[in-house]
C-alpha cells in the first residue's frame, strides 16, 4: 500500500486497521508479534479463543471500576462478596468453550485466585485513593507525537489530590500472581 506523504497519521491508521488511532494492545502485539498484529488489526481475523487470564484480569478490573464507582458517588467500598460477585459476572458474559486455560487453571482456581487478588486489593492503599475522585474508566486520547496517529487510553480511576492529579491504570502481570 502506498501513502501519500500529507496524509494524517489518523487516516494512515484508519486505512490500515479501519480505527482512526493506536493504543496499548495493539502496539504490545505488534512488537511482540508482528502477524498476530496483522492478522487481527489489519485482517480482522476472529481469534479461536481467549486466553483465561485475559478474561481473569478483565473480570478483575470489572470488581475494581465497581469499588471506583461506589466511592465516585460517595457510596462505602463494596464489600469481597460484592466484589466478587462483580468477577463471578464477567466470567458469566464468557462462552467458557473458547476460553483456553493454563496447565492446572480452572474456572475454579482462578475464583479462588480472584478472592486472593481482591482481598489484597481491597486492603491496598491503591482502593482507598487520597483525594476527590473525578472519573473511573476515562477515556484519553491526543496526539504525542506529529507523525503518529492519536493515542488512545483508557484510565481506571482519575483523583485529584488538591496539588496533583494521579492517573491510575491497574495491570495484571502474565507472571503467577503472588502476595508479595
Amino acid at each position: 500500500m502506498s501513502l501519500e506523504l500529507d496524509v494524517h497519521p489518523n487516516e494512515v491508521s484508519e486505512r490500515l486497521t479501519g480505527r482512526d488511532y493506536i493504543s496499548y494492545s495493539p502496539l504490545s502485539t505488534y512488537r511482540l508479534y508482528p502477524l498476530k498484529w496483522d492478522f487481527r488489526y489489519v485482517l480482522g481475523l476472529p481469534e479461536k479463543s481467549v486466553s483465561a487470564a485475559l478474561v481473569f484480569g478483565g473480570a478483575i478490573h470489572q470488581a475494581a471500576e465497581l469499588h471506583y464507582r461506589e466511592l465516585l458517588v460517595g457510596n462505602p467500598s463494596p464489600d469481597l462478596d460484592t466484589l466478587l460477585a462483580e468477577y463471578q459476572e464477567a466470567w458469566r458474559d464468557r462462552d467458557l468453550a473458547n476460553i483456553k486455560f493454563a496447565k492446572g487453571d480452572s474456572v475454579d482456581t482462578l475464583g479462588d485466585l480472584a478472592e486472593r487478588v481482591l482481598t489484597a486489593f481491597r486492603e491496598s492503599p491503591e482502593a482507598a485513593p487520597s483525594g476527590m475522585i473525578l472519573g473511573v474508566e476515562e477515556e484519553l486520547r491526543g496526539q504525542v507525537a506529529e507523525d503518529c496517529p492519536d493515542l488512545l487510553a483508557r484510565i481506571d480511576l482519575l483523583v485529584d489530590e488538591g496539588d496533583a492529579l494521579t492517573i491510575t491504570d491497574l495491570k495484571m502481570a502474565r507472571s503467577r500472581w503472588s502476595q508479595q
